[in-house]
């Protein structure tokens, strides 16, 4: 019979594993529960590949018709609206989401990085040039207020992506979870 190790599991977490085997199968045995594991996500479908770039070049989409009541439409278009999306962009990411298990961007999310990879890449070409005049030996013109602004200017840009995530991770209308 084949074995598989599986190294960096401390004694404390080898315990823990065991006591879930207990709890799940009826057994103390960390093998069974993994191999109990890795057999359920065989039997599992595999999320599909993105498919954002095939809806937006208009390769081969399905169209699927649904009744929605007047209550679950408003509900719907309220989400849509408060995300800056279509109603049909906000049921396609609930599906999206259901399928893959993972968080979809909205789009106003979309743009929220687009901002901060713009801002990134500019704090990036600043940074470059403080470095080329360090590195040079040049008299440099860089103040500490210069810095700190530098600073000040990659500590909110780190502020608006992390209440981006939460935002994401959290949501609210509707239940993304």
């Amino acid at each position: 019979m084949n074995t598989l190790k599986v190294y960096g599991i401390s004694t404390e977490q080898k315990q823990r594993l065991t006591a879930i085997a207990q709890e799940k199968l009826g057994e103390a045995s960390v093998s069974a529960l993994a191999r109990f594991l890795l057999l359920e996500q065989l039997n599992q479908p595999l999320p599909p590949q993105d498919t954002k770039d095939e809806y937006q070049n208009g390769k081969n989409p399905k169209r699927v018709i649904i009744g929605l009541t007047n209550s679950d439409y408003q509900y719907m278009k309220k989400c849509a609206d408060m995300y800056e999306m279509s109603v049909n962009q906000t049921i396609r990411l609930l599906v999206r989401r259901f399928i893959t298990q993972y968080p979809i961007l909205s789009k106003s999310e979309t743009n929220a990085l687009y901002q901060s990879n713009y801002q990134l890449l500019r704090i990036g070409i600043n940074l470059n040039q403080i470095a080329r005049q360090l590195n040079s030996f040049e008299s440099a013109n860089i103040t500490v207020a210069e810095i700190r602004q530098l600073e000040k200017i990659i500590d909110e840009h780190g502020e608006k992506v992390s209440k981006m995530m939460n935002a994401t991770s959290t949501r609210s209308c509707p239940s993304w979870y």
